[in-house]
């Protein structure tokens, strides 16, 4: 005990003894480590970027009100419909009165701000975990030998054809305009991460008339078949007959196409997008 004692003075006092030395090379120290960079994945932070763009009603994702909203966006739907819709909602729609309202943007005359918002949700559909009430319906079973009626969800295979191609779509998507931003960030090295979280916004939003109309392009062939792996809380994954290969799970959406990694584990079209960030 006294040994290690003895120890741990001797070296504070070497520490005290070559303060001075300490404190001379300190300047240059600091100047090594404010002039750091470290390579950084873009994935990760363009896919930040692109939820913080994804509106939230009420704090939740809300499916009905974006269905409105990107139809609202793609010139479908009126705003004398949207009203209607508000109305069946019980809100008000001549009370919203200002921008921060959480349905202003449904009533707003800014569309690009509207095809950027249902760009973004369209986006991060594939990104959160799967709602398997898409494609089943729920089942009840007769009661039996005095067990009461359990209702379960039973997959239906028509909703499931027409699911599985628009994630194909969407993973797709994500993909290419994904990798069009990385590309664009990484010709301004040295910014920190939420400089380029928020420059990653501005070029998705930039590009979201573009991802609206790259969703039809990446539909996967008619006559593609599917086979579902799996679809539970724990994974969701899908195969199809062109070699793609769809799983969502703990570490969130990794997309193969023909065992190339379209996108996940940082990679985007089969390629590693590093950002070279600087330390603040």
């Amino acid at each position: 005990m006294n040994n290690s004692f003895g120890l741990l003075v001797a070296v504070c006092c070497i520490f005290l003894l070559s303060g001075c030395d300490f404190n001379k090379d300190s300047s240059k120290s600091a100047a090594v480590v404010k002039s750091t960079r470290i390579l950084v994945p873009a994935l990760p932070i363009i896919q930040d970027a692109v939820f913080e763009l994804s509106p939230l009603y009420e704090g939740r994702r809300n499916a009905e009100v974006m269905e409105q909203l990107c139809g609202v966006a793609r010139g479908m739907i009126k705003i004398e419909q949207i009203k209607v819709f508000l109305k069946r909602k019980g809100v008000d729609a001549e009370k919203i009165a200002n921008d921060k309202d959480q349905f202003s943007l449904l009533l707003s005359n800014d569309q690009d701000a509207q095809v950027s918002a249902c760009a973004a949700y369209l986006a991060t559909s594939v990104l959160t975990t799967v709602d398997v009430s898409e494609f089943a319906r729920a089942s009840t079973a007769a009661s039996k030998d005095g067990v009461p009626a359990m209702s379960t969800l039973e997959v239906d295979s028509k909703l499931l054809s027409q699911a599985l191609p628009v994630k194909l779509a969407l993973a797709r998507t994500n993909a290419d305009v994904f990798s069009q931003i990385a590309v664009q960030l990484q010709k301004t090295p040295g910014l920190t991460i939420p400089q380029y979280r928020e420059r990653a916004k501005i070029l998705f939003s930039q590009l979201s008339p573009h991802y609206l109309s790259y969703i039809g392009d990446n539909l996967p062939l008619r006559g593609t078949q599917y086979q579902l792996v799996q679809a539970d809380e724990h994974r969701f994954s899908f195969v199809s007959s062109a070699g793609a290969v769809f799983e969502f799970g703990i570490d969130g959406l990794v997309f193969r196409q023909n065992g190339i990694v379209w996108y996940g584990g940082g990679k985007l079209l089969g390629h590693n997008y590093a950002l070279d960030v600087g330390r603040p």
